[in-house]
């Protein structure tokens, strides 16, 4: 009798289980933004990531709407927004560099002067809500 019982409460809790994660995976939000270039324009293989910060995937935009907004639909999660393109550095070589989204950005101080962080901030997605105003291209940090 308790075996019986054990299995019934066992599958029940599985099946609840099942039914939790299954809607956490199929949880999307939305990320929008904008980029700042270096140069004044959007170079060819200028690309917008998003990086979940636990599973590490990867999610990637090339293309803007209006030359420089970006927009992702996401899982539910924490993710790092960095803007990538191409420079030269001081050996004229050409260097892959990615510009995060920071408090530096945020703040608008790419545009006037001023101190802030470089350091990427978070961003919080959760299930079917947008987070807007995202500014990547932070390349002025260490």
């Amino acid at each position: 009798m308790k075996i019986k019982i054990f299995m019934l409460l066992a599958i029940v809790l599985f099946l609840s289980c099942k039914n939790k994660s299954q809607s956490i995976i199929d949880c999307k939000g939305e990320i929008k933004g904008n980029i700042v270039t270096l140069e004044g324009g959007i170079d060819e293989g200028t690309t917008v990531c998003a990086i979940d910060t636990v599973s590490k995937m990867i999610y990637t935009i090339d293309k803007f709407k209006n030359g420089y907004e970006f927009k992702f639909i996401v899982h539910e999660g924490i993710y790092y927004i960095y803007q990538e393109q191409d420079a030269e550095n001081e050996n004229k070589k050409t260097i892959r560099q990615k510009g995060y989204y920071t408090e530096y950005m945020r703040l608008g101080l790419y545009k006037k002067e001023g101190n802030a962080s470089h350091k990427p901030i978070p961003i919080k997605v959760e299930c079917n809500k947008k987070v807007s105003g995202i500014i990547a291209g932070d390349y002025w940090g260490d």
